[in-house]
């Protein structure tokens, strides 16, 4: 649902009314879902669209989503066995943000090993150089 809103009727969702509870920690300044279509909203779409919602990606992470469900099935049904209320509002937001936070993690752990692969590529580079520089001497005075 949400990739559809995203590429069909993103321009629909943008300069919504923000609610108070939005503004406390100026949230409506930073997410996609309470700014007004500009420069810092069109970005914040490509990275949801391209990253976050791509095709590849939600394929890559069907298997968390459905581990996710599970343990959300597994607390209402914990709720209902205890006859306790089923607080839908905290359960959800644990989950979103669990969720969240794996994805933003994996896009920081994934510019890391790409930085990391980028240096020692450099290193091994300079040391084959050093290398061939060490046969070309002993070379020229043998």
């Amino acid at each position: 649902m949400a990739k559809e809103i995203l590429h069909k009727h993103d321009q629909a969702c943008s300069g919504r009314a923000v609610p108070v509870s939005a503004q406390t920690l100026d949230h409506h300044k930073m997410s996609i879902a309470w700014l007004s279509v500009g420069k810092k909203w069109r970005v914040l779409r490509k990275i949801t669209k391209e990253q976050m919602f791509s095709i590849s990606r939600l394929d890559s992470s069907q298997g968390l989503r459905q581990e996710k469900l599970r343990k959300l099935l597994d607390y209402v049904h914990e709720c209902c066995l205890s006859r306790r209320v089923v607080d839908i509002g905290e359960a959800v937001y644990v989950t979103r943000l669990i969720s969240c936070q794996r994805r933003c993690f994996q896009l920081i752990l994934q510019d890391l090993i790409r930085v990391l692969l980028r240096s020692s590529r450099k290193l091994l580079l300079a040391w084959r150089r050093a290398q061939q520089l060490l046969i070309l001497r002993t070379m020229c005075r043998g």
